[in-house]
């Protein structure tokens, strides 16, 4: 199985009031860390939404939100060989090394897997289902497409996060969200 890991940070981060992706974690890009999280997991790194420093997949309508990134990303992938992704959101700096790698190591014959109550992270496998909904449901998923719909609407494993402390899967969306997690730190 080939996979590659990408980086889902095309939003307009209106909450969060200037680009997330650009915020300083542990003295470098946000993004830079999530980049590097991957590659701690031995992925080539992709960018859905745009940066100059990695191989991205620039959203063709932009701020569709993350499932149009996930879909936009699966078919360029998938024209470069790959058979699988790993989806992490930009905003989520306390994920693992563990969490990611636990992904990957569950994706036995499965669509999706990804932690209860939690969609993303997310790992994919392109079978033909999951490219056959992408085809026939992008670049326009003005018709109320979410990712919960996503998941649910294939064949997904949902892993409990038993042993992961819910810390890790912190989503920062808000100034108020930021102060809070730079202040535990």
């Amino acid at each position: 199985m080939s996979i590659a890991g990408v980086v889902l940070a095309g939003g307009r981060s209106l909450r969060m009031e200037q680009n997330k992706a650009l915020l300083s974690f542990e003295g470098q890009r946000l993004l830079d860390h999530m980049a590097s999280l991957l590659e701690s997991v031995h992925l080539p790194v992709y960018i859905s939404g745009g940066d100059a420093q990695y191989s991205s997949f620039p959203d063709g309508i932009p701020f569709q939100g993350p499932l149009y990134g996930i879909y936009n990303c699966i078919q360029q992938l998938h024209k470069l060989a790959y058979t699988a992704a790993l989806f992490v959101p930009v905003d989520m700096p306390l994920l693992t090394t563990r969490v990611l790698l636990t992904l990957i190591e569950e994706k036995n014959n499965y669509d999706a897997v990804y932690y209860s109550q939690y969609f993303l992270p997310l790992f994919v496998t392109f079978t033909s289902s999951v490219l056959d909904h992408v085809t026939n449901n992008f670049p326009y998923l003005n018709s109320g497409k979410s990712l919960r719909s996503f998941i649910q609407e294939k064949h997904s494993h949902q892993l409990q996060i038993d042993g992961f402390s819910r810390t890790v899967f912190t989503n920062v969306n808000t100034p108020e969200d930021w102060n809070r997690l730079v202040g535990c730190l």
